[in-house]
């Protein structure tokens, strides 16, 4: 890959904050005691020789990006129902799309970075915020004033949101393209100066993290229909932030001056620390929490629940318990293709 594109890419990914906005809540079980996660690898598009299964949206909905023979760039992609649709690249930016949210219909949303020049080797530009619509991606409009968004967060009923610096360098301001009004950005009502957006629930509740450069604070919140509501902070961590929340609960990392620990949030708004964590990604509308920890990756609530299998790499849980990443498969020649990993 051409080295600004490498950087561009880098940019691109340090400029979006991964999410786990897990769908809708379903009834399923909690992985068996005693399971074992095995790989299956997910379908490719023609013309794809690898790729990477990140976020998603519902049981059999994931959103992610191939890699093309002959293709400068990767390509975003969605999985929904067994069948995969490569949606190409984003109109209006010269490197590859980075998708950060998938909502349970399959729409995924994201942002390239569109090189326009550079400065001792280091490139230039904004980002370009996408979604997809008929199997292809679309940029979405930018509000004026603002030079580039990365959406990081998409409500099933299709509300996009992504959160900016542009307007104050020490605050986030939260915007959205409201899904009954297509083509238009606004600022998001209800939603605390400095607000990170970091997943949306099924019943469209956004879970944001507060951030002050100024009085150097991180305060978890949600918002659900322009109300904010302040989550505690939990036990011996004077700041916290959101990474994810399904069915009522969110979770997220306890942050102290010398470490940090996973959270949950339950659904009468406890703050409870994950047993050996250091900090949560994502969890299931059943509560399985997937994180990082001492000695273990997976938690059910706060009980440990061992670790995801090492035969690859986990971006994210699905609502039905599964993992999605990718994995190798022997005898082939590109190192990463998407794939599940369902415990039986």
């Amino acid at each position: 890959m051409p080295q600004k594109r490498v950087l561009a890419l880098s940019l691109s990914l340090a400029a979006a904050v991964a999410v786990s906005g897990l769908g809708a809540p379903a009834a399923h079980a909690a992985p068996a005691a005693g399971c074992v996660y095995k790989p299956t690898i997910l379908p490719l598009p023609a013309g794809a020789t690898g790729g990477n299964a990140t976020r998603s949206g519902a049981k059999d909905v994931f959103g992610g990006t191939v890699t093309i023979a002959g293709a400068a760039d990767a390509h975003a992609a969605v999985w929904k129902d067994g069948t995969v649709t490569d949606l190409g690249t984003v109109p209006g930016a010269n490197t590859a799309p980075n998708v950060n949210a998938v909502n349970s219909s399959g729409v995924v949303v994201g942002s390239a970075f569109n090189i326009t020049g550079g400065d001792d080797g280091w490139p230039s530009g904004y980002l370009v915020p996408f979604r997809s619509r008929d199997g292809k991606l679309e940029a979405l409009p930018l509000p004026g004033g603002v030079s580039g968004l990365a959406p990081t967060a998409i409500s099933d009923a299709g509300d996009i949101y992504a959160s900016t610096r542009s307007e104050n360098p020490n605050l986030d301001t939260v915007y959205v393209w409201p899904a009954d009004r297509p083509g238009t950005v606004i600022k998001a009502p209800g939603f605390p100066a400095g607000s990170k957006v970091k997943g949306v629930d099924s019943d469209g509740t956004v879970a944001v993290t507060v951030e002050s450069d100024v009085d150097a604070t991180w305060r978890p919140y949600t918002v659900k229909n322009g109300v904010a509501k302040a989550l505690p902070l939990p036990v011996g961590a004077p700041n916290a932030q959101v990474t994810g929340i399904s069915n009522g609960r969110a979770v997220g990392i306890g942050l102290t001056s010398r470490s940090s620990f996973g959270v949950v949030w339950d659904q009468d708004g406890t703050a409870k620390k994950l047993t050996g964590s250091i900090e949560a990604y994502g969890i299931s509308p059943t509560g399985l929490i997937f994180g990082y920890g001492k000695s273990n990756t997976l938690w059910q609530l706060t009980t440990p629940k061992g670790t995801v299998p090492g035969d690859g790499y986990v971006n994210a849980l699905t609502p039905d318990n599964a993992l999605i990443g990718h994995a190798p498969v022997p005898g082939t020649p590109d190192s990463m293709y998407p794939a599940i990993w369902h415990c039986s």
